[in-house]
């Protein structure tokens, strides 16, 4: 649900960094930049026409790199040079899920990122040694939205890999 938001108030999140405090930390505020998110948001906005028009393996996914089966972003491939669009990702892994493996892929992913959550989230509250992780879970649920992050060849997925391990294992049985 992040993705709709962000779309909508890019243009406020321009207005509040063109304020006189952030000017002088942000060097260039490039109303195009923001309020694209560096050009992510038309890449976003071509897997939510997918999602609502085009609908082809919305259920059960097109695979790996589906968005190269269904010619989502052959044009943005040419423009930043890349040989194929294969190459090129949609810069969020909720889109990447959907596209790649659909809705019930999607589930998966948000299931298993509730239980790490909820697990990593009690422990943060007992204040036990696996409260730490917490902050890296609750990035990582964040950062799954607007970037490829958490997708499988990326270090984020091996990070929610080895935080769900270890949400798995009892420490009392090691």
């Amino acid at each position: 649900f992040t993705l709709p938001i962000l779309l909508n108030i890019g243009i406020i999140i321009f207005y509040i960094l063109s304020l006189p405090v952030f000017v002088a930390l942000i060097q260039r505020v490039n109303l195009v930049d923001v309020t694209t998110f560096n050009g992510r948001s038309f890449l976003w906005q071509r897997a939510f026409d997918w999602m609502i028009f085009d609908q082809r393996g919305l259920l059960f996914g097109n695979g790996s790199s589906g968005h190269y089966f269904l010619h989502l972003i052959p044009d943005y491939a040419k423009k930043f040079g890349f040989t194929g669009e294969q190459n090129l990702h949609l810069h969020s892994t909720t889109l990447m899920t959907i596209v790649d493996q659909g809705i019930f892929g999607l589930a998966v992913l948000l299931f298993l990122c509730y239980h790490i959550f909820r697990h990593y989230r009690t422990e943060f509250q007992k204040n036990s040694p696996d409260g730490v992780f917490f902050a890296a879970v609750v990035f990582l649920v964040f950062v799954m939205q607007v970037d490829t992050f958490c997708y499988s060849e990326s270090l984020g997925y091996v990070i929610l890999c080895l935080l769900a391990a270890r949400m798995s294992v009892d420490a009392k049985t090691v």
